[in-house]
């Protein structure tokens, strides 16, 4: 019996040594995060430490990968050689019944405007300096414009922004995003932002990168994230300037093959890619009038989901 109190103690004690060690420690490297069952969240500092989770049923860490499991909340912590303690606090909220209704009617507005655009357009061919390119940089301003046209979107749609050179973390799950006018800018404002992702939703940036060329070259905006079960998504998507054009996709995402691998720090992408999107079967192409069936660039793949919210 005094040994089992002995055991008893000592668990209590380790218990509450751990909750002291996560809420401790003022001078840590701190984040919070909000993530759903089955999303996985990137740490985007290299942290020579081993993360470890205070409940790994609720969140599991293997590297700098944390995968959330179920509702509740864990504390992630790592110390560098220097000593340097980093914390993440996770609290992993269950996901909605039905996901669509969960979407924030501010992203709803994002989606109907682009929608919009896409419809006014009616197939025409822009300019490289159009309506796009000049919200941002002003007259004349010509370049590729698949960034710009997102964000011209989200912007006039009434989705608080902050230019991409200013991004911070941001800690509400509320509708926010990068103002920015390239790929690379979104890449970089969502990340300084730790809103990069795996898991796509309804009103997230999707960006996609080339394997050939181990860049990032693109970005649209996902107007529907459809759960197919077992990793796989029905995406859809509207995209600007493509061959020019504003257009529309749908494909299967399987998140099971989303294995990057960052290879050159935080600014220069190169990846070790598997094909994780592709046709839809038969079933979901219904409406090739709208959409558009087959990959954008034949070698592309899926590189993060920005999330506008969360």
């Amino acid at each position: 019996m005094k040994e089992l109190k002995r055991l008893f103690s000592l668990l209590c004690m380790c218990i509450l040594l751990t909750g002291a060690f996560c809420a401790a420690a003022d001078d840590a490297v701190s984040m919070k995060l909000r993530m759903r069952p089955g999303e996985v969240f990137i740490y985007p500092e290299t942290v020579t430490g081993v993360w470890e989770s205070d409940d790994s049923d609720v969140v599991s860490a293997l590297g700098n990968e944390f995968t959330a499991l179920d509702e509740g909340f864990a504390c992630l912590t790592a110390e560098d050689e220097n000593g340097i303690l980093y914390r993440v606090e996770i609290t992993v909220l269950e996901e909605a019944q039905n996901p669509e209704d969960d979407v924030p009617p501010l992203i709803r507005a994002a989606i109907d405007y682009a929608l919009n655009e896409w419809e006014q357009a009616d197939g025409k061919t822009f300019e490289r300096s159009n309506k796009y390119t000049k919200w941002y940089n002003g007259n004349n301003a010509k370049y590729g414009w698949c960034a710009a046209f997102e964000c011209y979107c989200l912007y006039h749609a009434g989705i608080p922004m902050v230019e991409w050179t200013k991004c911070e973390p941001h800690e509400s799950g509320d509708a926010w995003s990068v103002k920015a006018n390239g790929v690379g800018k979104v890449i970089e404002g969502f990340n300084k932002m730790n809103r990069l992702t795996f898991i796509p939703r309804t009103g997230y940036l999707v960006v996609y990168g080339q394997k050939s060329s181990g860049t990032c070259m693109h970005v649209g905006l996902v107007t529907e994230a459809q759960d197919l079960g077992d990793g796989k998504y029905l995406i859809r998507t509207v995209e600007g300037n493509m061959s020019n054009r504003i257009k529309r996709y749908c494909y299967i995402y399987d998140v099971k093959n989303a294995n990057e691998e960052k290879a050159n720090g935080k600014k220069n992408y190169t990846y070790i890619v598997t094909n994780n999107y592709y046709s839809p079967d038969e079933q979901y192409q219904t409406d090739p009038d709208t959409f558009q069936y087959t990959k954008q660039v034949k070698d592309w793949y899926v590189y993060r989901f920005c999330a506008t919210w969360f």
